[in-house]
Formats: C-alpha cells, structure tokens, sequence
C-alpha cells in the first residue's frame, strides 16, 4: 500500500470532538489569514502561528491595511477599532466608536445587503453579528468580546453593500477557519462590476489563473443586467491587488431570448438551452448517501468535496443520479460552481516556499508551455473533472478550469449519453481535497435550441485617469490595456442602440488576458518542500498536511483549556 507522504487527518471529525474550539479557532485563523495578499489563485499568507507577538504583528497589519470592523448586536451597531486579539484570553478588544458617516447605510434592505451613496464609499468592511444579550458599550469604552459571542462574520464588496463572504462560526466546521480571506477592495485579480443606476454590482473575475499569455484562453463571465431594456451596457474592471494585469480582449455576447429557456455557454463559447431541467434523486460521496439539499437550490449550501471515508486517497468526488427516461442521447449539466477559499490559501503557502527564488520562477513561468502547466493542473487535481457512467465504466467527459473563489458560476457541461445503460443517469464530479464547492446540481435531456448570439464591441472605454483606451480592448490582438497599480480601473461602455433583437437573455462578457503578481519574499527557498510538488497527487496531499498544523496549534489550546477546568 502506498503510504502517503504527508499526514492523514480527519478535520471535521476534530471540530465535532472539540466543538468548544471551532468558534475560537475560526476566528484566530480568520485573523491570521486576514493580511493576504491576494493574486486570483496564488498569494502570499502568513502562517497560522501561536506566538503571540507575530499574531501582533498580524493584527496591527490588518489596522493598518484600513479594514473596518463594524460590531453587531440586535438592533445596535457600532465600531470596533484599534482592533486587538488576544489569544490567550480568546477576546477581541478595541474601543467602541460611532460608526463613521461614509460607512452608514443609505437605506437597510431585507435581503441583498446594504445600499451606499456612492462606490468610493465603504470598501473594506467587516462585520461581526454577536450573539443576543450581548453588552453594548458607550463610545470611547474600551471593549473585551470573548469569541464564544461571535455567532457570524462576513465581508462586504462596494458593489452597494452586497455580502460576498458569509459563515456562521461552529456550523461551517472547518471552513469558518479559512473563509475569511479577505474579499475587500484590495484582494483578488481582475474585478468585473455592472453599473446598476448609481451603483456598481459585483459579478465576478477576469481570466481567473492565467498567469502568462502562452496560458491565455477565452473566459466567459456570465454577467447580471437587471434592466434589459438600456441602451447601454457599462461595466468597470478594476486592479485591486498587487499585481499587473493585462487585458487583451472584452467583448459582450448577448444571447437572444427564448421563452421559458435559460441559456448558457460552455467552456467553449457553445450556448446550451435550459427548459427542463431535472435536480438528483440521489447524491454519493466517496460512497456514503448524502442530502440532496445542498444541491437542488442556489442557496450557498454547498458540497466542499471533503469526505472523511478513505484519508489516503487524493481525489474526492460527488455522483448525482438523475432520473433518465431515455428520450434523448445528449444531456446538458448545469452545475452552479466556484473555487474554495481553501485551495487559495494552500497555493498561498506553496508560492512563499520559493521565497528570494521567486523572481526566477515567475521568470521561467512566463516561458512554460500552455501544455507544460496544464498537465501540471491535471496531475494536482485542480479543474473540476466530470465523468458520466456508461456500459464500460465511468467515461470522461471534459474538465473545468478554475473560476476563481469571490463569486459562483453557472457552468453548463454538454454530455453523450449514448451508451449509457438504462436507468438512471449517474454524473461523477471529481477534484482534489476541498478544491472547489458545488451549490447546484442539475441536468436537462432536452433538445438544444438554437441561439442567435450577437458580439458587441466596446464603443468607448476610458481609464482612472481620463484616457481613451477603446482600441485597446477590441479584438483578439495582442494589444493589452495594462493595470500595473492598485487603484487602477476601467470604465467600459457597450452601445446596444444598433442592437436588432426581440428580447436580450443571457449576457456573457469574453476575455481574454493575464497577470503578473509582485511578490517580494525574504525568507529562503525551501527547494526539498519544492521538489514533492513535482509528482502527481502531491498538492492535495498537501492539502491534508495543511490541516495537520491546523490540528497541532488548535491542539495546544485544547490542553491548555483542559488544564485550566
């Protein structure tokens, strides 16, 4: 039997034995990851440490950074800043402060988050909902919140307010100690906002991990147009990281409408047509029977791929069954889908092991084969494999690259069911360790309708400074618009006045681009970690070694406690 080369552990049966911890361990980890410095997939992360004076030193940086906390409990809100953790006392502390004017909501809304005055208002907010009951203190009050009164935390985008992060501390499990990457203003690759009146909405990421033009691939991001009816379409794309980004391409698809059908595209560019879509009567992990819940609805319930049941294998998978009545040889999955948080942080740990070598490596990156990193991606278990069950075994039927972990996609999968035997059709989704979350599951055996699609050019973009760079943006040419700065952005403006169509569906932005991150390591490269990485199977071991010093630190707090009883 092979034996693994890094530790095997069980993480959700840990937080099940030390129930007391998952609140205080969330919340230490949270702050410990807060201070990245994201790059899409791949960013630099401290370590998960008990030494007080580094966790000092994380904290102060998170002050630094801007991050504004803002303390919830019943009806009142307030402040919290000069933000402290201690951990031995697993509090919070900082002073009470009214809650500044640029971060006060413009009107509370029952669902959908807040509504500011204007997108140079609140970008970096993050918000802490206390258990009921909890004091409330008087402003300039120094105040001491112990973590057992945490019951919530989530982040807030200036797309309006709206909430992009959220986790209830203690019944996430061991995700609530990760989540909390920060999701704010200055975190991730490039960001993609849909002017909506006077505010712009999140929609999600460009060219997600592409890290050099030999890997450039179109990306088709779904975006959300909740007036059908404008002349125009306005998008922004902004640089809020540590990173240059190069855009090549951004050109709209607007996919005609058809009643009652909900159209998509795959990887590809095809649409498929959705009218009929059946959910999963069954759902298998690693063979255990699961709830169907988390994936018949859109809901952020999600399956993490985590399953407990053989901690030596390297992959995890999901089997949906669906009810099949043979009318049809072709099926289209619909899969709402995103990149975990978790496997962002793993490729954060990876990055800083090349430590002052990590100029030469991104050098030699940009001279790697599309088929070189590729096969490499493969080998680690990082897309999202899809398998349907035929009379030979289980057939592969594509891969799906990564999305990027800020926003779900709706991905659609078209699949040959020609020698699949009778009964019900069985899909295997299969990844590595926690690498992705599927919130949706479902397929449609319908005909695929045809689509008219109409391409539309950007008529005028202008940057943050006032300059023209339309021509930039148009076609596939090698011409890039460069964001080398944090702050950098893009305004966008698509003209639909020339636009013949009964009704506009679905709408997709292509892109096309790629990013460099700016990295500057101090420690020394750890070449003998480095060398495992070439093997196959070796990053979703990693995974499991990752939660093994996870283990270990929240282990000291659990003897301590103990002692102290």
């Amino acid at each position: 039997m092979r034996v693994p080369r890094f530790l095997s552990f069980s993480p959700i049966a840990f937080f099940r034995k030390h129930k007391r911890l998952s609140t205080s361990i969330s919340v230490m980890l949270s702050f410990a990851i807060i201070n990245l410095t994201w790059s899409c997939s791949y960013y630099k992360v401290n370590e998960v440490t008990s030494d007080q004076a580094e966790m000092a030193k994380q904290i102060d940086d998170f002050n630094k950074m801007g991050r504004y906390a803002i303390m919830h409990v019943d009806d009142f809100s307030w402040h919290l800043t000069k933000l402290v953790v201690n951990e031995d006392k697993q509090v919070l502390t900082g002073e009470a402060m009214e809650i500044s004017p640029q971060h006060t909501y413009k009107k509370k809304r029952k669902s959908g988050g807040n509504r500011y005055m204007k997108w140079n208002q609140p970008m970096d907010e993050i918000h802490f909902q206390l258990i009921p009951g909890t004091v409330v203190p008087e402003f300039g009050e120094t105040v001491e919140i112990p973590f057992s009164r945490i019951s919530s935390i989530s982040i807030n985008k200036p797309d309006g307010g709206t909430t992009v992060a959220y986790a209830l501390l203690g019944t996430v499990g061991v995700l609530a100690g990760v989540f909390l990457i920060i999701l704010a203003t200055k975190s991730s690759c490039p960001f993609v906002y849909v002017k909506d009146g006077n505010t712009y909405n999140f929609n999600g990421e460009l060219y997600p991990g592409v890290l050099s033009a030999n890997m450039e691939r179109d990306d088709f991001l779904q975006l959300d147009i909740k007036n059908k009816e404008l002349s125009e379409i306005e998008i922004r794309v902004t640089n809020e990281l540590k990173e240059i980004q190069h855009t090549d391409l951004l050109e709209l698809m607007i996919l005609e409408e058809i009643d009652n059908t909900e159209v998509l595209l795959d990887k590809y560019g095809k649409p498929l047509t959705f009218s009929a879509l059946e959910t999963p009567t069954k759902v298998f992990e690693d063979g255990l029977n699961l709830n169907l819940e988390p994936g018949l609805n859109k809901d952020k319930l999600v399956y993490h791929f985590n399953s407990l049941e053989n901690d030596y294998a390297n992959k995890r998978h999901l089997i949906a069954e669906f009810d099949y009545n043979e009318i049809s040889d072709q099926g289209k999955l619909y899969l709402t889908a995103k990149n975990s948080l978790w496997l962002d942080y793993l490729y954060g740990k990876f990055n800083s092991l090349f430590g002052t070598y990590y100029p030469t490596f991104q050098k030699n990156q940009q001279q790697t084969s599309l088929e070189k990193s590729q096969t490499w991606m493969d080998d680690q278990h990082i897309p999202l494999s899809i398998y349907v069950k035929n009379l030979d075994g289980w057939k592969f039927v594509d891969k799906i690259n990564p999305v990027g972990p800020l926003a779900f996609r709706n991905l659609a999968i078209p699949i040959d069911l020609g020698d699949c035997p009778p009964g019900p059709v069985q899909v295997k989704l299969e990844t590595g360790f926690m690498f992705w979350e599927v919130d949706y599951m479902g397929i449609d055996f319908s005909e695929n309708l045809p689509v008219d699609i109409h391409y539309i050019q950007p008529s005028y973009a202008v940057d943050e400074t006032g300059k023209n760079v339309t021509k930039l943006l148009k076609g596939q040419d090698g011409l890039y618009l460069t964001q080398p700065e944090i702050g950098n952005s893009v305004d966008v403006t698509f003209d639909l006045g020339d636009l013949n169509i009964s009704g506009i569906g679905s709408v997709f932005l292509k892109n096309r681009g790629y990013y460099t991150y700016i990295r500057n390591y101090t420690n020394e490269p750890e070449f003998d970690k480095l060398k495992v990485f070439r093997d196959d199977e070796s990053f979703t071991e990693f995974s499991r070694l990752e939660y093994q010093n996870l283990v270990d630190f929240a282990d000291q707090e659990d003897l301590a406690l103990s002692h102290d009883q």
